[in-house]
C-alpha cells in the first residue's frame, strides 16, 4: 500500500476497500469486537444505497448501547467472586460495598467503633457486614486488624442482581446526602432536549471521564470514601 494512497485514507479523501481494510485489521490485530464495530462504519460510510446506510446506522447505535456499560471500562486488578452465592451475599446490602472500600483505610482496619461511628452505623450492623465480607473471602483478620482483599467489579447490568442493589443504592446515596453539609458534596441535574445520538455522546463522555477518575483515584492517597454515579434517561 502506498504511503500516498494511506495518506488521502487518513485525511478523508479516499476509503480502504473492504479488502484491504480486512488487511489493515488483521495488521492491527483488534479483537472482534473492535473489528466488528470498525467494519460496520466503513460499510456505512462507503454505502451508496439510502436504505442500506440508515439500516448500518441502527445497527451501529446498537452496538454502541449494549457495549457503553462501565463493566467494559474497568481498569486495574479484579478480584474475582467465582460463586454466584458470593455475589449475591456481596450485593444484597449496599453497605458492604461502603465498608469493603473504607477498610482500605488504615485508621478503620485497627477500629471498627470508629468506623461504625463515621458512617453512622449501630455496631450490630457493622459487624454482621464484616462476617458477610470475611466469608465470601474478601477480608481476613490479621493482629494489625482487618486486611482487606482487592476487589475492583461493576455489576453488569444485566445481572439479576442489578436492579435490587442499584434502587438500594439511590436510596443509602439519598439519606447520606441529607447527612452531609452541602459544602461536603456536589450534585447536578438537568433535564434538556436532544436525540438518541446526543444521548449517546454524554454516555460516551461519562465513560470517558470514569476512566480518567479510576487513573487518578489509583494514584491518590487513600483518605475517604467516596461514590460516584450517572444517570441519563427519556421522560418522552
Amino acid at each position: 500500500m502506498l504511503p500516498s494512497f494511506l495518506s488521502k485514507v487518513l485525511h478523508g479523501k479516499l476509503d480502504f476497500t473492504a479488502d484491504q481494510l480486512f488487511l489493515v485489521l488483521e495488521a492491527l490485530k483488534l479483537d472482534e469486537k473492535q473489528r466488528e464495530y470498525i467494519e460496520l462504519c466503513h460499510a456505512m460510510n462507503t454505502c451508496g444505497v439510502e436504505a442500506r446506510k440508515k439500516r448500518l446506522e441502527k445497527t451501529i447505535l446498537s452496538l454502541q448501547k449494549r457495549h457503553l456499560q462501565a463493566s467494559e471500562f474497568v481498569l486495574g486488578e479484579t478480584f474475582e467472586l467465582d460463586d454466584e452465592e458470593r455475589l449475591k451475599e456481596y450485593y444484597r446490602d449496599h453497605w458492604h460495598l461502603v465498608i469493603h472500600a473504607a477498610l482500605g483505610i488504615k485508621a478503620y482496619q485497627a477500629s471498627s467503633e470508629r468506623l461504625a461511628k463515621d458512617l453512622g452505623l449501630p455496631p450490630k450492623k457493622l459487624e454482621d457486614a464484616l462476617a458477610v465480607l470475611k466469608r465470601i473471602g474478601l477480608l481476613e483478620a490479621t493482629k494489625q486488624g482487618w486486611k482487606p482483599k482487592v476487589f475492583k467489579c461493576n455489576l453488569s447490568r444485566n445481572s439479576p442482581l442489578f436492579e435490587s442493589w442499584y434502587l438500594q443504592s439511590k436510596v443509602q446515596s439519598l439519606a447520606q446526602l441529607q447527612r452531609l453539609e452541602t459544602k461536603d458534596y456536589y450534585n447536578y441535574a438537568a433535564v434538556f432536549s436532544a436525540d438518541e445520538a446526543t444521548k449517546l455522546f454524554f454516555q460516551q463522555s461519562f465513560l470517558a471521564l470514569l476512566r480518567k477518575v479510576q487513573e487518578k483515584s489509583a494514584e491518590a492517597k487513600v483518605e475517604r470514601v467516596y461514590q460516584i454515579s450517572f444517570e441519563i434517561f427519556p421522560w418522552t
